[in-house]
């Protein structure tokens, strides 16, 4: 049968979703010599242009991996596909459409099965059974499906599976020109945050070490490659394992340039508390560099105590500002902290607590400040009365006010964050002035700049914004024209004056 797995991400996450990579090669699919094709579109691409090159691969079957950023544009393609030829079908999984996979099949008309969980086995028997013409789904175990009569079933869930049972053999498309992939060494997570949807994956499972090294040599063997992106869930918590695949990519990154290919350095999104001395030096080695994109990152989250432990966050904050000065005294400095506005408990106090501690308490160049998303299947979704969650129907369900975080502090933390990020990514000289003026409560000096740059300049940057998805990006390229420039340099020179006035 003739099949196509459809890959949508973000441009900032320029990478083929790993589970349709693994999807594909699965050995018992490729007994079947299936022909599958992964195409891969970026959610801003034009959407009847996905449409029109989707159609043009003339599958018989189309599978959709859903997340927050695609889920909507997932609907709207089967609809639209369904009503070119209605004879095409269709499958989804990921978390955003299988949380409640009645309601998506309810709603959604063009998608014909939502599989739940890991889709490897599922994926197969519903490909066999169409493959055989049966047309009955109703043994086939992790789907929601309707029956002949239009009536909506789910079956009941699988237990887990060993990894090593996926028995998959890792190829990719376009090989030679293949300039970053992910990758996952396990599935599954040792914690319970509760904004989280790892949910009954918490049981960790791992791909056999052989498994993993095979893996990687092929990877560090693709001519073009610069970025190896992990997908687990903290690729350290295991150190010794981790340990031992980071020395081997090493080893591997001295034969390409024995090659005279590009070094490989590997992209992790973990905690600080992870780490230790010789995974730190290990990671030294890798050819970081923020220009490009290159830079580790960890999650804080929160800096209150109460926020996290309201969201099951087990925190170290000592440990993590010990491992973090580690790191950054080591010489790595291409590190960004992660945290979320807007978790339950927080407020607007505690979260600029959170803003000063980033740039006070650990002095950091780089940061990244993300809305509160609701993400179906997590803890928060379900028990979001409990806490008076208030958040947009629509992915990516980012929150709009809570018990303790009403609309307006929202909206103002909001703007504090957005600003703030401005000046880190892009006016980086107010941030060395502000250095030099200040070592404690920083946060309280970038109020009162970030209140010039809102009053006066608010027009050429964040019209409009209103508790939304914090993201810089368009703004920041904007910020290379000669118009820009100028009003650039209007804001660094007011924001020394106030800097210069300023009194503790």
């Amino acid at each position: 049968m003739n099949i196509g797995l459809i890959s949508i991400v973000p441009e900032t996450v320029p990478v083929t979703s790993h589970s349709l990579i693994v999807l594909k090669n699965f050995g018992k699919l490729k007994k079947h010599k299936h022909s599958i094709t992964i195409k891969k579109f970026f959610c801003e691409n034009d959407k009847n242009e996905i449409l029109n090159r989707i159609l043009s691969g003339n599958f018989e079957i189309i599978g959709f991996s859903s997340y927050l950023w695609n889920s909507k544009l997932i609907k709207w393609l089967a609809a639209k596909i369904k009503e070119i030829n209605k004879n095409i079908f269709i499958i989804v999984g990921g978390i955003q459409l299988s949380t409640e996979p009645e309601k998506t099949l309810l709603e959604n008309p063009g998608i014909d099965i939502v599989i739940q969980g890991e889709g490897e086995i599922p994926f197969y028997n519903v490909i066999d059974n169409l493959a055989s013409k049966k047309y009955c789904f109703q043994d086939i175990k992790n789907v929601c499906f309707r029956d002949e009569n239009g009536d909506i079933k789910r079956n009941s869930k699988d237990d887990l599976m060993k990894l090593d049972d996926i028995n998959y053999t890792l190829t990719m498309d376009n090989e030679d020109e293949l300039e970053i992939v992910s990758y996952e060494s396990f599935r599954g997570c040792i914690w319970s945050c509760r904004y989280c949807a790892w949910g009954e994956l918490n049981k960790v499972r791992f791909y056999s070490e052989e498994k993993v090294m095979a893996d990687l040599e092929y990877i560090f063997s693709l001519p073009k490659l610069r970025t190896l992106a992990f997908v687990d869930s903290n690729f350290f918590i295991y150190k010794k394992r981790a340990l031992k695949f980071l020395k081997y990519m090493n080893s591997l990154n001295e034969k390409r340039k024995q090659e005279r290919y590009p070094l490989i350095f590997p992209y992790f999104e973990t905690n600080a508390e992870s780490l230790d001395d010789d995974l730190i030096d290990e990671l030294l080695k890798f050819p970081y560099d923020f220009k490009e994109g290159k830079f580790l990152k960890f999650g804080l989250q929160s800096s209150d105590k109460d926020t996290l432990k309201e969201s099951n966050r087990r925190f170290n904050l000592e440990k993590f500002k010990s491992n973090y000065n580690k790191i950054i005294n080591k010489g790595l400095k291409e590190v960004s902290v992660e945290i979320i506005c807007g978790l339950p408990g927080d407020t607007l106090e505690k979260y600029k607590k959170t803003l000063d501690f980033l740039i006070s308490d650990l002095n950091v160049e780089y940061f990244q400040s993300y809305f509160f998303s609701i993400v179906p299947g997590s803890y928060f979704w379900y028990h979001a009365g409990d806490y008076g969650l208030e958040f947009e129907k629509e992915a990516p369900h980012n929150i709009i006010q809570s018990n303790s975080f009403s609309k307006e502090d929202l909206c103002e933390a909001d703007k504090l964050s957005y600003y703030l990020q401005l000046i880190y990514q892009s006016m980086k000289r107010i941030k060395r002035f502000v250095d030099k003026k200040v070592e404690k409560d920083k946060m309280k000096l970038y109020e009162k700049i970030i209140d010039f740059i809102y009053n006066n300049y608010k027009e050429y940057f964040c019209p409009s914004r209103h508790c939304s998805d914090n993201s810089i990006g368009k703004d920041l390229r904007r910020m290379v024209t000669p118009e820009y420039q100028k009003i650039k340099m209007d804001i660094i020179n007011g924001a020394i004056d106030i800097i210069k006035n300023y009194n503790e």
